[in-house]
């Protein structure tokens, strides 16, 4: 009845395999660096910057 949807491997641009990282062994301040650089990102500061809904809010 629904039609059943292809696998997707992902990989990089060469098709070669995307690299991970273990930060399970970083040191904090490695982590402080880390958080530093990204933390922006991962806050959603910048993009979206009139977007004032918390989480959980209901948009319009």
């Amino acid at each position: 009845m629904h039609a059943k949807l292809p696998s997707v491997q992902h990989t990089r641009r060469n098709g070669g395999p995307i690299q991970t990282v273990d930060l399970l062994n970083a040191t904090e301040e490695q982590l402080n660096a880390l958080e530093a650089i990204f933390g922006p990102l991962a806050t959603g500061s910048g993009d979206n910057e009139g977007d004032q809904r918390r989480e959980g809010e209901a948009g319009s």
